[in-house]
């Protein structure tokens, strides 16, 4: 039986570790998706092949359907993610992990299959990329899926950022219709939300953030209160 690839040999010690931890495994993006709640949190795996020469990175989400089924209902536009990135966009520190030998690096593709794959891409770069992704997610992942775990914690989250607080908020023109329709089902008061919006509409030049802002507002004051909520 020939022996798994580096990837692979990854992921057979990864998804048992990471099914332990709540997670089922989609091999489709190799990604890990668990629920908190109303929240879905989405941790992926990617593996960088180029040149024969395996790495292993990620990234990290935290979605809220039911916020993105209401988002539809009144906009037409959806929310898919609301917090999350890539590790080199999040500040994951080191972003990825080789799992080759650096010392075959400068190989050419022909020299490089001369060599047997097991130096390559050695066992123990394989247990050290599991170990990088497993305290990878520990020490970033798991702090963000714990604190976004409610619709109350996600408001305050991007309140938070809107005050220049919150490093993994998306990006404004998305928090700020979404931080509305979340004070709308929680009854929460706009106005703080709406002063941000104002403040920010001449620096996001490439999208009408007032525009958006008042088309938002219609829909929510024509909604009826069952069409806001999100239970």
């Amino acid at each position: 039986m020939a022996k798994a690839g580096p990837s692979q040999a990854v992921l057979d010690q990864l998804v048992p570790i990471m099914v332990e931890k709540g997670y089922k495994y989609r091999k489709k993006n190799h990604s890990f998706l668990r629920h908190a709640g109303p929240a879905s949190q989405d941790f992926m795996v990617d593996f960088d092949g180029r040149g024969g020469f395996v790495s292993v990175s990620g990234s990290y989400w935290v979605r809220f359907d039911k916020l993105d089924a209401l988002s539809k209902k009144l906009t037409g536009t959806g929310i898919a993610d609301v917090a999350g990135g890539g590790f080199a966009q999040t500040g994951v520190v080191p972003r990825k992990y080789d799992i080759y030998d650096s010392a075959y690096a400068s190989l050419t593709p022909k020299q490089k299959g001369a060599v047997d794959p097991a130096l390559v891409h050695p066992q123990e770069r394989v247990d050290a990329a599991v170990r990088f992704i497993v305290d990878t997610h520990e020490r970033y992942v798991v702090p963000l899926f714990e604190r976004l775990n409610s619709y109350r914690a996600l408001a305050d989250f991007l309140l938070e950022g809107f005050r220049g607080g919150a490093v993994l908020m998306p990006h404004v023109p998305h928090a700020i219709p979404m931080a509305l329709l979340l004070a709308a089902a929680l009854g929460d008061d706009p106005s703080e939300i709406l002063s941000y919006a104002d403040k920010c509409a001449p620096i996001y030049t490439g999208r009408d953030i007032r525009a958006s802002v008042s088309a938002l507002q219609n829909a929510i004051s024509q909604a009826r209160p069952e069409d806001l909520l999100l239970q």
